[in-house]
Order: structure tokens, then C-alpha cells, then sequence
């Protein structure tokens, strides 16, 4: 309704004060002269099952919480390095996270006749605008708990429920796994067998290195070992079960012997055997794949995009691999060291021809499947820098 001035009296000169005004209907709302609008009890042919409105809402509020500006960047994206906390209050205070998850579980609700929408149908594309708006729900509620205990404790009492949209590729596992990060007290309540088969399985379904990761994040608290999950996620990754999903490292003599030379001929000219290190995969079809570790770098680095994601993944594994042996956790050295001794990771290490990266993984995992256990001993070093006040001023030889 917009207020304007009786069409009767229009022609009719008063004093303004005098002048008299009536309710006009309009077609359209959202005009600076409306004063109130009537919800249509029909509907009409703009509308839609989800307002674009609430899209846009949500991506409001992730530059909110990060103190961010839209710049046209992609919002998921948005990373923040300092949170700001009175942000972050005021999204629990004024039950903006309430609301936030009380709408991840709306569409899914059964209301007596079924639920509008099932978790396994947000892969088809229909329901695409419904995936997105989940995955800004969980951004919103990453940036919220980031460093901020009070808000970390208050998404921590939905954790059954974010539990359940794992896997459906709307972030809740990605927003799981950075509430648990550094979370000592979380991660040993609410981290169990379950939960890790669920990210074994989803390791095998997506073969993406970020599950990996996100196992790797379970394994620790603040550098430290958690013994509890450490445990839990050697008996899944490294259950026979579930080979399947690693790269598998062997050190085999020279590739013309590998390839089926006899045993008779030389390999080499010169008589002598030459040991490479090689990676044993499956890949989509579950089809066993290999090449050598040299091969793959000089590959990924031409560009090669399959061999780039092999040598990815196995970066990861091998991180996996050094948290799980974190602090002498010997149900992973003893089953892993087997596989990767310290004769291999060497060669690894020191290799130019591969990456840095894959060569300081290398790193890690000698020193703490190697180095940091029996029957080495920490030594405290000696402690050479001393301060002036503690150093005497006059020395005598029997002293």
C-alpha cells in the first residue's frame, strides 16, 4: 500500500496541513512510499521453493563473521587469518547460528508426509541450489568457531547431526574436522570407531587428498599425540580391508628386470643392479597401476594432470603416515616401517629429482617412524648461552 493524496480532493485547493490522504494499492512492492505489504495467499509465477534471497543472505554473512569484503572472489574461498571475536559472539549471541542450523535441517525434516528433500538426491543437479546454500551454512559455521572456544563448545552439542551430512559434499566434514583441530577435549569425546570408518570411506569413494588430511588432523593436538584416535585410525587405514586406498612403495631391481628380463642376461652393461624406488596404485576401474617415483615427478612436472594427482595423494599418505607414528605410536611403525625403511626414504630424501615437498614428507616420516623411537633416547642438549648475572665475578681455583 502506498500513500498518496485523495484522487477526490486533488483538484480541491487547502492548506497542507488540511489536506487530506488515502491507501492506493500498487502491483508491485518494494517502493520507498510503502508503507506495508499483503503476502499473496496464492502463488505467484516469480516465486520459488528457495528465495534467491537466501543465498545471498548466507554470503552476507560469511563476510560478516570474516570482517571480509566482496570483491567478486569465490565466497566458499574466503580464508581469514585473524578472527574477529566480537563477530564471532555476536553470531551466538543473536542465534544467528540457531537459525543456521535450523535451516541444514530443514529440508531434510519430516513433517508426516516425508521430507521435502533426502541427503542422497543433493547430488543431482535439481537440487543444486539446496547443495550450495548446505555448503554456505557450513562456512558460515567454520568461520564462526575458528579459534573461539565458547563458540566451538556451542557447534559441538550438533555434532551428531553434522555427523550425518558426511560424505554428501556440503563441507561437513571439512567444518567437522576445524572444529575438532587442536580440540583435545572434542576429539577424544566425540572421535570413534565410527566416525573413522566414515573418513576411510570417504577416502576410498572421492580419492581426494584432503581426506587424508583431515585424518591426519585427528592424529594431533597441538603437536601432541592423541593416542585414542591414533590407535583408532592405524586399525582402519592399515586393516587389510582397506589396501585399497593406499599407494603401495617397493624398491625393485632396475626396470629392465621389473619389465621380465631373464635371470640369465645382465640388466645393466655393466653387470651391476640398480634398485628404483616405484609406486604401486589402483585407480578408478581397481585396476593395479605402477611407475617408478622419478618417472611421476618428471611427469607431474610437464604437466601430466593424472600423474600430479598420484604424487598429491601419496604427499598426503605419507603425512598420514608420520602422524600416525607420532610420539612412538608403535602399532604404526612397526606395521609401516616394513614397507618404507630407512634405506628407501633415504634414497628419497635425497633425491633432486623429486619435489621438495614429497622430499620433506620424506623428512617427517623418517624422523618419527625412525629416528623418534627405540632404542634412541632424548638427550638435552648442552646449554652454551648463560646470562651475565649468573656468571661470577671473581673465580677462585678452589672453587
Amino acid at each position: 500500500m502506498d500513500l498518496d493524496q485523495d484522487p477526490a480532493r486533488a483538484r480541491i485547493r487547502v492548506a497542507p496541513e488540511k489536506m487530506m490522504c488515502t491507501l492506493v494499492s500498487v502491483p508491485e512492492g518494494n517502493d520507498i512510499s510503502s508503507i506495508f505489504e499483503l503476502d499473496p495467499t496464492t502463488l505467484r509465477g516469480g516465486d520459488s521453493l528457495v528465495p534467491r534471497a537466501v543465498t545471498k543472505l548466507l554470503e552476507e554473512l560469511v563476510y560478516f563473521v570474516t570482517a571480509g569484503v566482496n570483491s567478486g572472489q569465490d565466497v566458499l574461498e574466503v580464508l581469514v587469518n585473524k578472527p574477529n571475536r566480537e563477530r564471532q559472539k555476536l553470531m551466538r549471541e543473536q542465534n544467528i547460528l540457531k537459525q543456521i542450523f535450523k535451516l541444514l535441517q530443514a529440508p531434510f525434516t519430516d513433517c508426516g508426509d516425508g521430507p521435502m528433500l533426502r541427503l542422497e538426491e543433493l547430488g543431482d543437479q535439481r537440487h543444486a541450489p539446496f547443495r550450495h546454500i548446505c555448503r554456505l551454512c557450513y562456512r558460515v559455521l567454520r568461520h564462526s568457531q575458528q579459534d573461539y572456544r565458547k563458540n566451538q563448545e556451542y557447534i559441538a552439542k550438533q555434532f551428531g547431526f553434522m555427523q550425518k551430512q558426511i560424505g554428501y559434499d556440503v563441507l561437513a566434514e571439512d567444518t567437522i574436522t576445524a572444529l575438532l583441530h587442536n580440540n583435545r577435549k572434542l576429539l577424544e569425546k566425540h572421535i570413534t570407531a565410527a566416525e573413522i570408518d566414515t573418513f576411510v570411506s570417504l577416502v576410498r569413494k572421492n580419492r581426494e587428498p584432503r581426506f587424508l588430511d583431515y585424518l591426519s588432523d585427528l592424529c594431533v593436538s597441538m603437536n601432541k599425540s592423541i593416542p585414542v584416535t591414533q590407535e583408532l585410525i592405524c586399525k582402519a587405514v592399515l586393516n587389510a580391508a582397506n589396501a585399497d586406498i593406499l599407494i603401495e612403495t617397493k624398491l625393485v631391481l632396475s626396470r629392465f628386470e621389473f619389465e621380465g628380463v631373464n635371470s640369465s642376461e645382465s640388466p645393466l652393461e655393466n653387470g651391476e643392479d640398480e634398485e628404483e624406488v616405484w609406486l604401486f596404485w589402483r585407480d578408478a576401474n581397481k585396476e593395479t597401476r605402477s611407475k617408478s617415483i622419478r618417472e611421476l615427478a618428471q611427469d607431474a612436472k610437464e604437466g601430466q594432470k593424472e600423474d600430479q594427482d598420484v604424487l598429491s595423494y601419496y604427499r598426503y599418505q605419507l603425512n598420514l603416515f608420520a602422524r600416525m607414528c607420532l610420539d612412538r605410536q608403535y602399532l604404526a611403525i612397526n606395521e609401516i616401517s616394513g614397507q618404507l625403511d630407512v634405506d628407501l626414504i633415504l634414497r628419497c630424501m635425497s633425491d633432486e629429482n623429486l619435489p621438495f615437498d614429497l622430499r620433506a614428507s620424506f623428512c617427517r616420516l623418517m624422523l618419527h617412524m625412525h629416528v623418534d623411537r627405540d632404542p634412541q633416547e632424548q638427550v638435552t642438549p648442552v646449554k652454551y648461552a648463560r646470562l651475565w648475572s649468573e656468571i661470577p665475578s671473581e673465580i677462585a681455583i678452589d672453587e
